[in-house]
């Protein structure tokens, strides 16, 4: 007897964590959706910016910036409401057991207005993204190349930022970080006096990635797996 309430609860439990992973949505979507990495906590970054990026990928360090204004495209606006095509399907999980509390429907995130008229549950984001126009591996200034020599003999990377959302306010913003990490050349690190010898020697003609997928949570890259974030802009009063 104990073991099928025991069962039944386990039964239970992995059911409600799956269906709250399936309907819902988060900050961590728009920044997977948008392909951006996880939010950078950083005063006043922007595109061109070389980052230096720990082997636990926390607390980035801005190394110097793209020497060359003409590169940066000009602010958009950005006015999405974010949400979960299946959650809008289903009640989104903590409506589901308001319901079966009996209790009166209190969700905070509920948004109406959207260009379809609808109603749905999301995340509305107001802000601006800001990109850099290519190419995106020219202009950097010389003083640069010793200071990104210097974090690869440590072990980090050193990785452009070619996009930035920001949300209106300031409070959150995320980065669109190159594919791959820049590349110093091998005469650079003597030119500065650095040592190559932690220096991977595949990290030239294999540099590591920059953007991966695998850095988000868990529940943000199932329901990026299964396509179940979608937008819809907000509509203009």
């Amino acid at each position: 007897m104990r073991a099928k309430w025991f069962l039944g609860l386990v039964f239970l439990v992995v059911g409600g964590v799956f269906y709250h992973t399936a309907t819902n949505v988060s900050r961590g979507d728009i920044v997977a959706y948008n392909q951006l990495t996880r939010p950078i906590h950083l005063d006043a970054i922007k595109p061109g910016d070389i980052l230096a990026i720990s082997h636990d990928n926390d607390a980035p360090e801005v190394l110097c910036n793209l020497d060359d204004t003409d590169r940066l495209v000009d602010p958009a606006a950005e006015s999405r409401v974010y949400f979960n095509s299946l959650g809008n399907i289903l009640p989104p999980f903590d409506q589901l057991i308001a319901s079966v509390a009996g209790q009166v429907e209190t969700l905070s995130d509920l948004y109406r207005g959207g260009e379809s008229g609808d109603e749905v549950y999301g995340i509305a984001f107001k802000g601006s993204v800001r990109k850099l126009r290519p190419p995106t591996d020219a202009g950097l200034p010389s003083t640069c190349d010793c200071k990104m020599a210097e974090k690869i003999r440590l072990g980090q990377k050193v990785c452009m930022v070619n996009k930035v959302l920001t949300e209106d306010g300031g409070t959150w913003q995320a980065v669109g970080l190159a594919k791959y990490a820049n590349i110093v050349p091998r005469q650079q690190f003597e030119a500065c006096n650095v040592s190559m010898g932690t220096v991977p020697l595949d990290y030239f003609s294999n540099p590591p990635k920059c953007h991966d997928f695998e850095l988000y949570d868990w529940d943000v890259k199932t329901r990026a797996w299964l396509k179940l974030i979608e937008v819809e802009r907000i509509a203009q009063n």
